[in-house]
């Protein structure tokens, strides 16, 4: 039995329950403790919502400008995915059948024989197929072979006994027909198919249901067997013995190239595809390639496709997806995009379709799907929680890490097509396309190998935006905590500093606090006692987080009530510090910023700290109720180190990185460079082109040079306070 026994140790608790790591009698402890004390359920609640929502940067358009300023768009989504997120919280676990639903078969349409036999077939079909019988549909077409099977229909190689031709003909299963959203899903994807003509899109010759068993089908054409799973499988195994040719590759990608014109078209219609991997693209000897499996496909209510239904009378409700029989998560896992994976329906666009194209690409260049590594066998896992929340935060290895043989600017494509952050993804299926072609064509042979340290430069810079994000979300979370506020209430300044006692107090900051506490000392110790174990909780789940803050405020003099800081030495220990070492004086020009700021919008600054050198700040003021002043402020600090270096680490940076302030002060290098002022010697540029680098930036925010193999962007902080250089250089 655990036992509770004051709000430190809930907080600890609750801060292990976010990582999942509680035993089941930690768990039921817990429970219990929030049942007895509500607040202690809304702050776990909302420690909760606060872990999800710092995500929200990945999910954020590259064209909203600064990184913690809350557009609108913004809030609303930092709106929505904590009320998501609070709503999860109560909800029951994900049963079994909504996990199968997930991690659905492979292929419906093209599976092998011998295992479409052994999922989920009855004996007598099975039966039948092998002793050679058959019977008809529609009264036109004679079924000859199962060659697919899956829970919504079975795909049967037949015969068309008008034509005398053979098809694919998909039926939906009696068990599935007996449930309207899934007959409405079954109507969508033979009619969506049915009006996507293109080459490359499987086409429909009939649909209807047959007199006999009372079952939807539709017939198309029948192409094979064979995938594009099938020939990457191929051709990986032909490259491991040696005696694959770049002709090889070259007709992988060309198949690829076809599949990229199909979606661009359907994206043109209206029409997203939504479970994009290779064994939904068929293939023939002649190179004809099809893309297939359109169940999922989602309709644009301002696309063509939409507009040609509603004209003719055929838009039915199941065009919107809150009728979707999978619920929240769209597609197959080991190919998802992590917006898919997040179940955030409105997040979906063109955009995770390219990401499924990059998944098809990255299976090309390492015979393996994209979250093979991540997610692993999805037979054998038991939380499914588990496996989607890896698709969102882990993402895939870099494909040379697999195949060394697959060239930079082919995995610097790939790379862009996966991205975690939808704006740093190609803006269509078009443009990936474009960039493969040229790829090649052989073309901008010199330029290719700039843009993999253009695409590496966006990709860091976005990674900088997600995490100042998070850094300002973490300082909007503690003004909110019931402690900060029970200290503004409890806290009584000094009569020097109210009001009404005459001029302020004037002096050189910081200086240690003489009386660090007023008013009811008893009830203010334990207000910070408390607000230093949501600190430290804070900081523990927060590799890169350095310290933690909170002022109280009064004029210009600022008094240091509660400091939580992680050791230089041991980054897990993490600890308040004493009263006797907190600090009080006349504010600085960041504080004063912060304090003249607009209550909950936060002011970011770069600055140095004695204890762990270049920092990222983030300051927001604290309105206390009682008289709707601004009375606090809560400052977070993250080391700009801790953060690049996990960063570059995961991008697999390969080229030489260096950061400056806006004084052009060097404050981070890769690799480590000593500390200095430009122009020198520890920078790979001269004073000249510094200065065409700034002026460059100064008009289209990027700096490029292609034949010295030099990129820089800036990154500027909200209300343009501060702004941080990225130059990125290769010279190898």
């Amino acid at each position: 039995m655990v036992n509770i026994e004051n709000d430190r140790q809930a907080v600890e608790l609750m801060s292990r329950s976010l990582s999942g790591d509680l035993t089941s009698a930690e768990r039921d402890a817990l429970r219990e403790y929030e049942a007895r004390h509500a607040q202690a359920g809304v702050l776990h609640q909302w420690m909760a919502a606060i872990e999800h929502a710092a995500q929200l940067g990945a999910e954020s358009s590259a064209e909203d400008e600064g990184v913690g300023g809350l557009s609108p768009v913004s809030k609303e989504r930092m709106q929505r995915a904590v009320a998501k997120k609070l709503e999860q919280a109560l909800s029951a676990e994900i049963d079994d059948a909504q996990y199968a639903q997930v991690a659905e078969k492979e292929t419906l349409y093209y599976a092998p024989p011998q295992v479409a036999a052994g999922e989920g077939e009855t004996t007598e079909s099975a039966a039948s197929d092998e002793q050679g019988t058959q019977r008809r549909c529609d009264g036109r077409f004679t079924l000859i072979q199962k060659i697919g099977s899956g829970g919504l229909g079975s795909v049967w190689l037949a015969r068309d006994e008008v034509l005398g031709r053979k098809v694919a003909l998909k039926e939906m299963n009696p068990t599935a027909a007996a449930s309207k959203p899934l007959w409405r899903r079954f109507q969508r994807e033979a009619q969506i198919t049915g009006h996507l003509e293109h080459p490359h899109v499987v086409p429909v010759y009939l649909s209807g249901i047959d007199s006999e068993t009372g079952l939807p089908f539709y017939a198309m054409r029948f192409l094979g067997k064979h995938t594009l799973a099938d020939a990457i499988e191929e051709y990986h195994a032909r490259r491991e013995a040696g005696v694959a040719t770049k002709i090889d590759l070259h007709r992988l990608l060309t198949a690829f190239l076809n599949v990229c014109e199909a979606i661009a078209y359907a994206h043109d219609r209206g029409v997203l595809h939504r479970d994009l991997k290779p064994q939904n693209v068929a293939l023939d000897r002649f190179g004809q390639v099809l893309v297939l499996d359109w169940g999922l496909a989602k309709l644009d209510s301002d696309g063509e496709l939409y507009a040609r239904l509603a004209l003719s009378g055929e838009a039915l409700d199941w065009v919107s997806d809150k009728r979707t029989f999978h619920g929240k998560y769209l597609g197959t896992p080991l190919y998802m995009a992590p917006e898919q994976a997040e179940g955030d329906l409105d997040a979906i666009d063109v955009r995770t379709d390219v990401f499924g194209l990059g998944a098809i690409l990255y299976s090309i260049l390492t015979g393996r799907a994209p979250h093979h590594q991540t997610v692993g066998d999805l037979r054998h896992r038991q939380d499914l929680h588990a496996v989607l929340r890896s698709i969102v935060e882990v993402r895939p290895p870099s494909p040379r890490s697999i195949n060394p043989d697959v060239p930079r600017d082919l995995e610097a494509i790939c790379m862009r097509a996966l991205a975690p952050n939808k704006a740093a993804r190609h803006r269509t299926a078009a443009e990936l396309a474009a960039e493969v072609e040229n790829w090649i064509a052989g073309r901008k042979e010199r330029a290719s190998n700039y843009e993999a340290l253009r695409l590496a430069g966006r990709d860091l810079k976005s990674r900088l935006c997600v995490q100042l994000r998070q850094l300002a979300s973490t300082a909007k979370f503690m003004t909110e905590v019931p402690p900060t506020e029970g200290i503004l209430e409890t806290y009584v300044p000094p009569a020097s500093l109210q009001p009404d006692s005459g001029p302020e107090v004037a002096g050189t900051s910081p200086f240690p606090a003489s009386e660090p506490a007023h008013g009811d000392n008893t009830s203010l110790r334990e207000w910070r006692g408390r607000l230093a174990a949501i600190m430290q909780a804070a900081i523990r789940n927060r590799p890169n987080l350095a310290e933690l803050h909170f002022l109280a405020i009064e004029g210009e003099h600022v008094t240091e009530m509660v400091r939580v800081r992680r050791g230089v030495q041991d980054p897990h220990n993490v600890r308040a510090v004493p009263e006797d070492q907190l600090l009080e004086g006349v504010s600085d020009s960041f504080q004063r910023a912060v304090a003249e700021q607009f209550p909950g919008e936060p002011v970011l600054r770069l600055a140095h700290s004695e204890v762990f050198g270049p920092v990222v700040q983030c300051g927001v003021s604290v309105v206390a109720r009682s008289d709707d002043r601004r009375r606090g402020m809560i400052i977070a600090a993250a080391e700009l180190k801790a953060i690049l270096s996990v960063e570059a680490e995961m991008m697999n940076l390969e080229a030489d990185l260096q950061l400056f302030d806006a004084d052009r002060r060097l404050v981070y290098s890769l690799p480590p460079k000593p500390p200095a002022t430009l122009p020198t010697d520890h920078t790979t540029m001269d004073a000249k082109r510094w200065e065409t680098i700034i002026s460059e930036l100064d008009e289209a925010g990027e700096y490029i040079d292609p034949a010295e193999r030099v990129y820089a962007t800036r990154l500027v902080f909200p209300n343009r306070s501060d702004s941080i250089t990225i130059v990125i250089s290769n010279r190898r």
